[in-house]
């Protein structure tokens, strides 16, 4: 028994060296949290935006301007942008009641920019920080004015936008 005992011990430590000491090249970033220069969104329709490395932020010295290009290979890039007025406490949420703030979300294959701002569509920002990159989350419900229903929702937004 006591030896049996011996062989599972070895063989559990044995298999816990083993897969810590070796990822197979895969991030080791937590999950939920994203890579400096990151940005991924569900957009209606089914369709998941990705920005692995093309994520940056601009710093005005009132508003930050964070934009991400999808990562897509031989087709036009989408690409969303938003404009959020800096704020001195972290964490912190602009909606489209904000004057300065934006929310767009740029389809390259149908070339329609669908925004939310003040007066059109809604959507949530949240800034949770700003140093080294301004890192937060988004959604909304984007329009594309001048054609009935053109409409994008846009949910689980992340960004790690390096400056």
């Amino acid at each position: 028994m006591k030896k049996n005992f011996c062989v599972w011990v070895l063989l559990l430590a044995t298999l816990s060296l083993t897969l810590s000491a070796c990822n197979n090249g895969l991030s080791t970033t937590p999950p939920g949290q994203l890579n400096p220069g990151a940005m991924t969104a569900d957009i209606s329709g089914g369709s998941l935006f990705t920005s692995l490395y093309s994520t940056f932020a601009n710093d005005n010295g009132t508003n930050y301007s964070i934009s991400g290009t999808q990562d897509v290979g031989g087709e036009p890039a989408d690409e969303i942008t938003m404009y959020i007025p800096k704020s001195a406490v972290i964490p912190y949420t602009v909606t489209e009641s904000d004057v300065s703030a934006e929310l767009h979300y740029y389809d390259a294959v149908q070339g329609r920019d669908y925004a939310a701002r003040l007066g059109q569509g809604s959507f949530t920002i949240t800034i949770t920080s700003t140093s080294p990159t301004v890192e937060g989350a988004f959604q909304g419900t984007l329009i594309f004015p001048g054609v009935a229903d053109s409409v994008r929702v846009i949910s689980n937004g992340g960004f790690n936008a390096s400056f």
